[in-house]
Parts: C-alpha cells; structure tokens; sequence
C-alpha cells in the first residue's frame, strides 16, 4: 500500500514551485507526496510573479527586467515538461511559442566622454531550450569552446594591429587536440605560456580604433579567464566553490591573474566585466570570484540555442501555466494565506523538528475564477487581487504536514518565520548574506525604439548610466497587450539609490525622482530622438505626469531583495537540509547551488534540490543516534591536513583481481591504463561534521596510512569515470574508524602510530603496528603492518616518466564530475548466515580539496608490507615487500569528504 508523505512549502516563488513540481512528479516506489503551497501573495512567482493592468490596457507590469537565460537547464527543463502536461484548450500555446530568442548584447563604453554601443551578436545552436540534462553539464566542452574563441580573437586583432605577431599561430598549435576531459585539459595546460604573452603585450588605450578597442577587450576578458582557471586548478564546477577562491572579489581576482597595466577601462573594469557585474546587481557591493568565473563560463558557452529568452511576461509564460500543470497533479494551493512563524519541538524520532506553522488567512483553497484574469484567450495574473477575503490566525500541526519546504526569501525569514531565523546557521546566513534593494521602471513609447534614433540591435544592454544601468527592449510584450498607441516598450533596473532602510513610500518617492531625471538627463543619449512626448500617457498629462504614468516599482521589501553573491558569503549558503532541523529543507535562491547566484535558475535548483533531499528522507528511516555512538554524519571537514603520498608501479594481474573484487552487478572496477599503486600518510586534529545537528559537537583527530589505486568505473548504464579505490587504511582513532566504515564503507583498520605534532609534516621513517596473524592458525597479535623510509632526498630536476603519470591521473581524476571521486565497496554482514551481505554496493563520494600547499619531489622512497597470512598488503596490491619509488607528494590542504551515492549496477 501506498504511504503518503505531506508537505508543506512556504512561499510560491520559483523555489517553492519547482520543488512542488519535482515532488509531483516523483516516483519513489511506494510513496506519494500531499503537497500545499502556502503564499502570502494572491499570485506565484515571487520576485519573478508579473500581472496584467486591466485599467491600463492589459499592459504586464514586472519586478525588473526577467528574462532566462538560455544555460539555465533547470528552469528550461520544468517549462518544457510543462508546457507538454497543461491542457492546450487553456490557451498557452505550444512551449516552442512561449519564448523569444535573444542572441544580440549591447555593451555601452565610454569613450572620450562620449557613449558608444558595441553591439555583440551570439552565435546560435542547434540545442533546443529544455532538452540539456539539468544534472549534467559539458564543463570541459565549455573551457574548449573559449578556448577556439579566443583563438579566434586573438588572430583578428593581430591581423589588424600586428601582422607580424605569431601569438594566434601558436595558440591554435596548443588547441585540445581531443574531446575527453583530459585532452581538454592537456591541450589548455599547453596554452597558459601563449596566454600570459598576449596578456603581457596590451594596446595604449589612447587612439585605439574603436572596433580594436572593444577586440582586446573580449580577449582580455577571455584570456584572463582561462589563465585563471589554469593557475587556480578550476578543472571542476566543485573547485570554484572553494571559500578561499570566493574571498577574493572577480575584478581584483583579474587583475592579480593578468597584471593587466594602466588601462583599467580595457581589462579588468571593461564593459564587458561591468555588465556581468550588473546583470546580478554586484556593482557596489563586489562579486565573489569563482561565482563570477562559473557562471560566465556557463552563461556565454554552454546556452542552448540562443544566449537569452525574452517572454511576455514571467506571470503570464511561467507560472501561470505551472499553477494549471501542479494543480492537476494533485498540488494544493493557499493563496493570501501569510506565514508568521512556525514551532520547533521534538519530532516522532526525538529529533528536532517542525510541529507547528502559524499563518494568517481563510484556510481557502481559491478558484481559478478567484485568481486570473483572461487576457486574449488565456488566464493571466492580474495586478492586484480579485478577492479579499477575511482573514484570521491558522495553526497547523502534525496533523496537517510530515515534512515542511521553506521557500521564503532570505531578506524575509527574520519577519516570517522568526524561530527558523535564530537557529544558528539560519542566522549566520541572514546575518551575512547580502541582500540588495533594486528599482526598475517600464516605459510604454508611441515611436519605434528606431524611430527614436537607436541605431543598434534588439537593445538588451547593461553598465550604461546610474540608476537605470540596466535597459532591454521589451517589444515581444506589445501583440499580448491593449496600450493604445503602443509601439515600443522598455525596462529597465538598477541597484536602488536610495538607503536599504528607507520607507516603501520614501523609495516609491526615490524611484520616481530618479525616473524623471534619467528620462530627462540619461535616455537621450541611447535614444537621440526621445523626449517626454514620446512616452504613452492620459490626455493632457505633462512633464512629471508622463513619467508617473509609467509603471515604477522599488524593490526594498525583505521578498523582493536581490540576494547578492558578495565575497565572503558564499560559505554561508546553506544545503537543502542545512538547517538542523530533521523535517525541514530549503530552498530559494539564497541557498548552495551549482550557481550561487541570485537567479531563477538557483530557485529553481534550490527547490529541486529540497524535494530531493526530502525524498530521501521520507523513504528511509531516521538514524537513531545513542549517547556513545561516534558515527556523526558527513559532509566531513578535515582542516590543516599535513599529508605525503608516494606512487609504486604495481603488478598488473594482482590489481586486475583486486579491482574485480570490488565489481558489483553491472558496475565494473578495472585498474587505471598504469598500475599504480598511491601508498600516502596524513594527520588532522580539526576533524568536525558539517551536518549543522553535529557541527557544535567538537573536534576528532586522526593520523592515518592508507592506499589508494586508481581505477577506472563503469556503471550499469555505461557511465564511465576515473576514480581512487581505497582498499587499505589505518588509523588510530576509534571514532573515525567507526564512520569511515559504516558511512562511506571505507575498509579501515585501527593501528598504533608514533605521535608527531598534528601541525607538522609527516615523519619518515615511519612504521605502524595493527593486529595481524603472522601464519594460519596463529594468534592475533600486533605487529608491524607497515614501514615508510626516506633513503635519498634528491634536489636533482624530475624528468621521470611517473611524474608525467601523476599529472596526467590527476587532470582525468578531476575531469570526472566530482573533484576527487572515491570509491569502496560499501557492505555489511548477513545476521542469518555470516558469509553473506546484507546490504554490499558500489559507492562514491568525493574529496574536495583547498589546497595551501603542495610539492613534488625527487628522491629514494621505500615501502615494507613485511609477510604475513592476514592482512597481507603486499600481495593483495601486487608490490615486493619492499617496494621503491623516485617520486613523493607532500601538500598542506583542507579538503571535505562529501556524502556521496550508490554507482549503478
């Protein structure tokens, strides 16, 4: 029999809805979700919610400028699913129809106190919006793409400017040879010497023809780019979330990659960076880094057909149709019904939990008749309510709801759910997460933007003049709209210029004060043609009065704040289940996503993302945590790890038969194309859980010697990636033997080391001692199991074949998807019959590294797996007893050993 999990979402923006959406259309074997959305607004969408001004000819009125972009997968995928579900006689048309291309940019540039648009047009593809995988992304294709770009850009401005320079020749005799990950990287590691040439060479920028000008410009842009990526190790979407990276503010992070010299204006503060800046509203406050660089990369390279979408409006082409698609899988919504808290107890398992949400509202569920508008055939949203009912305080209880999404904005958890405010990690959040005030104007024009002199492309442009830097041409709204007179319209947005504490009505003031003096100062010089005569009005009205007539909004409430991606705050990002709280997940744009960034692509990932986390939850039982169990749960974060490493080539049929044992079903382990065996030694005394229910309890501390053989992982589906197998590791503390094993399955062993300071590097020679039994039949007892020596340190140059091999494993280790993926055949034994499992399976999880330090160096290096009967290290991995290596690795590093997945098999 089917069990049925109730949820409850709080808020109906676009992380609420999309994780009402996955939740709907979840098929976990024997159960089904109760979802209610609960939304203090009579419409959905939040920050992206638009409505239809009946007593101003059905004109859609916005938050700001929304378009999607064409790498955003997520959102793409849900409205493309969507579209197919909704019932056509609802009049939403064919998803083919809903969106707009946009291929063209306009980049404003100074020059010489005069503005120039430098019109840039994108190339297209034949992707279609929806059908990218939300899950996977051509990362390295993305790096392979800029680098035949830049190419490219590089030989056109030597063909103008110097002939004679041979930068271009050389840098497309380093182009990735090849398609895999590898090639890539091998083929971009070639280019870093021609990169740093180019850079080292800029133009004056005093007489540079304009279209050189803007030349370097894109090359700078890319080239430094790429040179960072290379120089910083970002070979993995994983690397630029580093905390350490996301310190550092993009324009600074620039300029210390490329020197870039005295001419700010055409490197590091271009318009090309402005507008990145100001497509998420950074400009004042900064832009973390590897937020920047990513999504960069992924916004210009990886979009699928066309860079942008414009829509008609984002209530009337996104949620409306959502609300009729969740509304026939069985989603319940409370429109009007405001949350005002929510209670923290002790759930069914003693955990602590959610057991009471307060609201204000009727309790109602609304019609359709109740909350659209038909505008041309179709339900709309309408600007204001077409009901108000009565409204009084509701409880909820765990009668109501199993599990609870919060998909409130961050700007506004303080004021809406104040108890979920204070837990400790939701306060470091709100506390330093930065939330931006935006403002925005929408002007109805009774002349074609051509016909105003603007001589560029479908204007779509940013970095132009405070406080509307912002501008897009919204011509797609005018056949869906009844403005008399219409023939063009524009957006545009800003951060706002007033104070983050200023009044609703101060800002409203503000904003109209800075619409009537940009239209009067700041519009004529993209539109030569335009006076106040030119925007739409009613009889009579002048001067200020056509400016009111315009629809202006200030963005200065808690829902409506941008959430900014300043430098510092990414690491306060919480997970979906980040809260501590054992019924309650997260979502909305202010949470960890593969974007970081305050866009509807985040809400969505963040809402899908907490529908995951949830399902996973509500399909397995709660771990029941006694007072002497040490099994915290991961994520784990080591901190301050000193660590040597040193490769032995091993037998390959010893490592043939080891891999084959750790094959399950379809899912098959086979030895790396080299048989190398990666014999390390670490230490750590700063060992928390990041699960935030453990965070608080304290530190462990390790030392530890294992093995690590790299492998080569096919899944049942045909899925293949390079990772480490651990088959061997030995460690000396109890607690982390405890989870290594019942966690993640790694094989560890407790054994005896000498002491040595946690902050120092490892000691050489180093012997461990662990139980062993020297013959059959013998007794257990301890005994040496392992012996590190030093015989030569050599300042002599590598020029060895296995320092090539270390760095060619590496670059295909964090080619895969994650950054170190580690794998371990995860199993326990059978109660009934003990030469049996009860549970065995192949996992991964991964290694994230922040690396302080590393080097490699040249010498003598002995292992000795001295003979025994059990365990016998030495024969299980194929090397003599005492094995030699010329190689050793030594880093300083954090890094976190991730909760990971089961490999189909």
């Amino acid at each position: 029999m089917a069990r049925t999990v109730r949820v409850a979402i709080l808020g109906g923006g676009m992380g609420g809805v999309a994780a009402a959406w996955a939740l709907a259309h979840d098929t976990t074997p024997g159960v089904t979700y109760d979802v209610t959305v609960y939304e203090a607004s009579w419409r959905l969408g939040g920050k992206c919610a638009s409505g239809r001004n009946a007593g101003q000819g059905n004109r859609i009125e916005e938050h700001g400028i929304h378009i999607l972009m064409g790498f955003y997968s997520q959102v793409l995928r849900i409205l493309r699913d969507c579209y197919a579900e909704v019932d056509p006689a609802l009049g939403f048309g064919p998803f083919s129809k809903a969106l707009e291309a946009g291929d063209e940019l306009q980049l404003p540039d100074l020059v010489d106190g005069a503005w120039d648009f430098w019109n840039i047009a994108f190339p297209t593809n034949t992707s279609k919006p929806g059908d990218a995988d939300p899950n996977v992304r051509d990362f390295h294709g993305a790096l392979a793409k800029a680098a035949e770009t830049l190419v490219e850009w590089v030989e056109a401005y030597e063909a103008k400017r110097e002939p004679a320079k041979t930068v271009g020749a050389a840098l497309r005799a380093t182009l990735p040879a090849g398609k895999t990950p590898g090639e890539i990287l091998a083929g971009l590691v070639g280019m870093k010497p021609h990169l740093k040439d180019i850079l080292g060479n800029p133009p004056s920028v005093e007489g540079l023809e304009i279209s050189v000008r803007h030349l370097w410009m894109a090359i700078y842009f890319a080239a430094t780019n790429l040179l960072g990526i290379l120089e910083y190790g970002l070979v993995t979407p994983a690397a630029f979330q580093s905390p350490s990276l996301n310190l550092k503010d993009y324009k600074a992070w620039l300029e210390s990659v490329s020197n870039p010299g005295p001419s700010p204006e055409l490197t590091y503060d271009s318009p090309v960076v402005n507008a990145i800046y100001d497509l998420v509203f950074q400009q004042k406050v900064g832009f973390a880094a590897g937020v920047a660089v990513y999504d960069s990369l992924m916004m210009l390279l990886l979009y699928a057909g066309h860079l942008f979408y414009r829509m008609a409006g984002m209530g009337d082409v996104v949620f409306a149709p959502l609300y009729y698609a969740l509304a026939a899988k069985g989603v319940h919504f409370r429109f009007q019904h405001t949350v005002t808290d929510v209670t923290l107890g002790a759930g069914s398992d003693g955990t602590p939990a959610v057991v009471g949400i307060q609201l204000t509202g009727d309790g109602k569920e609304r019609t359709p008749a109740e909350l659209f508008v038909t505008v041309h055939g179709k339900p709309c949203w309408p600007t204001a309510p077409l009901v108000n009912p009565p409204v009084g305080p509701i409880t909820l209880g765990p009668a109501d709801f199993d599990h609870v999404i919060c998909a409130i904005p961050i700007g506004a958890l303080a004021s809406s759910v104040p108890s979920l405010a204070a837990l400790a990690p939701i306060k470091r959040a709100i506390d330093g997460i930065t939330t931006i005030p935006t403002e925005s104007v929408q002007l109805w024009l009774d002349q074609p933007l051509s016909g105003l002199g603007w001589a560029g492309g479908r204007m779509m442009l940013g970095c132009f003049e405070e406080p509307f830097n912002s501008c897009g041409d919204m011509a797609q709204v005018i056949p869906v709209e009844d403005v008399p007179g219409e023939k063009a319209v524009l957006y545009m947005s800003d951060v706002y210029s007033g104070k983050a504490s200023d009044s609703q009505a101060d800002a409203d003031k503000r904003v109209f004060d800075d619409a009537v003096a940009w239209t009067g100062r700041s519009l004529p010089k993209m539109l030569p043609g335009f006076d106040g005569s030119h925007l739409l009005a009613p009889p009579g009205a002048a001067g200020k009065d056509r400016v009111a007539a315009q629809y202006l909004r200030a963005n200065v409430s808690g829902t409506e704040l941008y959430v900014g991606s300043t430098p510092g705050t990414v690491a306060l990002r919480l997970p979906a289940d980040g809260a501590g709280v054992s019924n309650l997940f997260l979502a909305s744009d202010w949470v960890v996503t593969e974007e970081n960034a305050g866009c509807v692509e985040g809400a969505a990932r963040s809402g899908v993302q907490a529908a995951a986390a949830l399902t996973l939850r509500a399909s397995l039982p709660v771990y029941r945590q006694y007072d002497d169990d040490w099994v915290f749960p991961g994520p784990v974060l080591l901190r301050g790890v000193n660590a040597r490493a040193f490769p032995f080539l091993a037998d390959p049929a010893a490592l043939a038969t080891l891999c084959a044992s750790h094959s399950t079903g379809k899912a098959t382990v086979q030895p790396w194309s080299i048989p190398l065996v990666l014999v390390f030694a670490a230490a750590s005394d700063d060992i928390t859980s990041t699960d935030p229910a453990y965070a608080d309890f304290g530190r462990l501390a390790e030392r530890e010697v294992g093995v690590f053989v790299p492998v080569r992982v096919t899944d049942a589906n045909g899925v293949a990636f390079t990772a480490l197998l651990c088959p061997y590791l030995f460690v000396d503390n109890g607690a982390t033997l405890l989870a290594g094993r019942e966690i993640y399955g790694i094989p560890k062993e407790l054994a005896t080391f000498p002491a040595w300071d946690f902050d120092a590097p490892v000691p050489l020679p180093l012997t461990i001692t662990g139980l062993a039994i020297p013959s059959r039949g013998d007794l257990a007892s301890q005994q040496p199991i392992l012996t590190l020596t030093e015989l030569v340190r050599s300042p002599f140059h590598l020029s060895v074949d296995l320092g090539d091999t270390l760095r060619t494993l590496w670059r295909e280790i964090l080619a895969a998807d994650a950054t170190v993926p580690l794998v371990a055949l995860k199993q326990f034994h059978s109660i009934q019959t003990g030469n049996l499992a009860c549970y065995q399976a192949l996992v991964r999880c991964s290694i994230v590294p922040d690396v302080t330090s590393v080097s490699l160096d040249a010498g003598i290096w002995s292992v000795d797996f001295p003979s025994r009967f059990f365990p016998d290290p030495a024969g299980t991995l194929g090397l003599p007893s005492d094995a030699h290596t010329i190689l050793s690795l030594e880093a300083t590093l954090d890094f976190t050993l991730t909760l990971g997945s089961v490999v189909p098999s």
